[in-house]
């Protein structure tokens, strides 16, 4: 990758099958031929060049892969949005980062090491940063997943994560640098059907996904018989775990954040079961590191450029180069990470600290819970009351006082919750890659506040 230029890596996958959306191949040479033509009309009409900033609603599909593309071989920024935000909220993203002004970058053409694009952060409980990668980046951290969870042409990776997200852009750059194919599901199909009927090889999933593949007639056998099936975002279930590894899924646990460019740790083909409870190992050497205060950070190739803010980058780095991420992690005795939480979602319950993620990992074990996020309510005595919002298979009236129980021999009695709710019907990101916890958070206020 150090030796080429943008085109001429282009031209040594030139004959492989980089896309296919209903039955429809596209050579990866005649795609970027293509993406070619698209870029100077984008340039003509004034909507992308050298350095510029252009945004657009990321909806699921081939347009949209090659939209990103064109911009890119314009020698523009590509921000890929979420197709769902409010077009109020768009207009503030791109008044914010100054969509069209990105002058950082100007140079002529596809530059490897210049911005590429922009991917927003999950804006969890803030405004999200907007993190800048380049192509070296992207292909950078490609390459190291690929030498992990193996990938070649004729292999096909479904693409069932979305566009404006690090990982369904990992998806685009592992294939590309493998020379694999990404497989366009249908706009309303079902994820199984598509696993089934589009010869899928490889697919990501977040621990929704796989439930709902698992439970449905054949869907053990048909994820069985692919090559790799990696999970990702939000906790996962350790009983998910259990089954799945009980079925043979051929699973892989991981760590990524995208400030990294998508996964920077993983587990290795084959994984037994204590593997497959952690995060498994780092992609490459010098890339994750555990800080003094137990914060991960990371560094190396994949490590994005900065985050774009007030017109220029910020680089919010070490004096050695590496980049703090505020999660809480730990190595084990094998040299697997293990990720604890986040350390600025500590939240004080009677003068006691109270890390979330610990309380969720608890609940994960108890039976009939699928999904669970804690969140501080704010409380006149004890400062905030721990609220568990819980996704379950049964209803939490009948299970509540059960559940709290078993809580009381796993957690300290500070932090076992004191209200149960529901997850919330048609939340937004009931399948998102990671939930809000600052709308769950707000949700369990306006919900304790009306009783």
């Amino acid at each position: 990758m150090r030796a080429l230029k943008w085109n001429e890596f282009i031209a040594a996958r030139a004959d492989r099958v980089f896309l296919e959306e209903a039955g429809r191949p596209l050579m990866t040479g005649a795609f970027f031929d293509r993406m070619r033509a698209a870029a100077d009309n984008l340039v003509w009409l004034g909507m992308s060049a050298p350095g510029i900033l252009t945004a657009f609603q990321a909806s699921p599909a081939l347009a949209m892969v090659e939209y990103l593309f064109s911009v890119i071989h314009a020698g523009g920024v590509a921000l890929p949005l979420n197709p769902h935000f409010p077009e109020s909220y768009k207009q503030d993203i791109e008044r914010r980062l100054g969509a069209g002004s990105l002058k950082e970058s100007a140079s002529t053409g596809v530059d490897w090491d210049a911005p590429a694009t922009l991917v927003l952060t999950s804006g969890s409980s803030s405004f999200p940063k907007a993190v800048a990668h380049s192509l070296r980046g992207h292909l950078a951290s490609a390459a190291a997943a690929n030498t992990n969870i193996a990938l070649a042409p004729g292999d096909r990776w479904l693409f069932s994560l979305p566009l404006y997200h690090v990982s369904g852009l990992g998806i685009l750059f592992r294939c590309l640098e493998a020379g694999a194919t990404v497989v366009m599901p249908p706009l309303e199909g079902e994820l199984l059907h598509s696993i089934r009927a589009l010869r899928i090889t490889h697919c990501s999933l977040v621990a929704a996904q796989l439930q709902r593949c698992m439970e449905a007639e054949g869907g053990v056998a048909a994820l069985r018989n692919l090559k790799a099936v990696l999970l990702g975002g939000s906790a996962i279930p350790p009983a998910l775990i259990d089954r799945a590894h009980a079925a043979g899924l051929p699973l892989h646990t991981s760590y990524g954040l995208t400030e990294c460019a998508s996964q920077i740790c993983c587990t290795r083909p084959g994984a037994n079961r204590e593997e497959l409870s952690t995060s498994g190992y780092p992609l490459g050497a010098d890339r994750v590191r555990i800080n003094a205060a137990g914060v991960i950070e990371v560094g190396g190739p994949s490590l994005m450029l900065g985050y774009w803010q007030d017109g220029a980058l910020d680089r919010p780095f070490t004096e050695d180069g590496w980049f703090a991420t505020r999660d809480l992690g730990a190595w084990d005795a094998a040299g697997r990470l293990h990720v604890l939480g986040r350390a600025d979602n500590v939240f004080v319950c009677g003068g006691e600290n109270v890390q979330p993620e610990e309380v969720e990992r608890a609940l994960l074990t108890l039976e009939g819970v699928l999904q669970a996020v804690v969140a501080p309510v704010p409380h006149p005595v004890y400062g905030a009351t721990v609220v568990a919002i819980v996704e379950s298979e049964v209803p939490i009236g009948e299970v509540a006082a059960a559940w709290r129980t078993q809580l009381q021999a796993l957690l300290p009695k500070h932090a076992v919750p004191r209200h149960f709710l529901p997850w919330p019907v048609n939340h937004a990101e009931h399948a998102a890659i990671k939930v809000s916890r600052e709308k769950l958070r707000a949700y369990a206020e306006a919900v304790l506040h009306s009783q």
